[in-house]
């Protein structure tokens, strides 16, 4: 009888540590999203970065697509790299492109808004497989402008408005002492 409590307690114990492993691996919780800057210069670049983290066990495919004011040009479908991308001791699946360099026949030519959407999902192809365990997806939608910069990035720029403008007013202050003169 001793025999048979402890194989009891025995199969008590094993069903106690696959039901909290499960539930550990089922409790995993990805962050996932989409990086890009607010606005870029006319004609300049910009770096996307879209991820998932943690690295997902099966990997990460998908595609990031950019809507320019003029026309869209994608990626198609690319397998994520794995890395420690931001540096934070925990590796994750990222797809990392510069736009319009990345994108054949794309320029940053027109100004206007920019729409970037990434979707990605986990293990081989869209169409999971039966088994997979815990597949992962996520679409992410952000913007960027394409603009002239009306405020100086350097102090050179700034030194050069501020003696323009000095050069402007004094102009302005001699033609009107002639006007007044007459």
């Amino acid at each position: 009888m001793r025999n048979l409590g402890s194989a009891s307690l025995l199969v008590t114990v094993l069903s106690l540590v696959s039901v909290i492993q499960a539930q550990v691996q089922a409790q995993t919780v990805f962050t996932q999203g989409l990086v890009v800057p607010e606005s870029i210069n006319l004609n300049g670049s910009v770096d996307i970065i879209c991820f998932n983290e943690p690295a997902h066990p099966l990997g990460v495919n998908g595609r990031i697509t950019v809507f320019a004011p003029d026309d869209n040009y994608t990626t198609g479908v690319m397998e994520f790299a794995v890395g420690d991308l931001n540096s934070n001791g925990v590796e994750e699946n990222y797809l990392k492109v510069r736009y319009p360099d990345d994108f054949v026949g794309a320029s940053t030519s027109t100004l206007g808004e920019y729409g970037v959407f990434c979707d990605f999902w986990s293990g081989e192809s869209e169409l999971r497989d039966e088994g997979e365990g815990n597949p992962i997806t996520g679409a992410f939608w952000q913007n960027f402008w394409v603009s002239f910069q009306v405020v100086p990035e350097s102090m050179l720029g700034a030194l050069v408005i501020g003696g323009a403008m000095t050069a402007t007013l004094m102009t302005y202050m001699k033609s009107s002492k002639k006007n007044q003169g007459k």
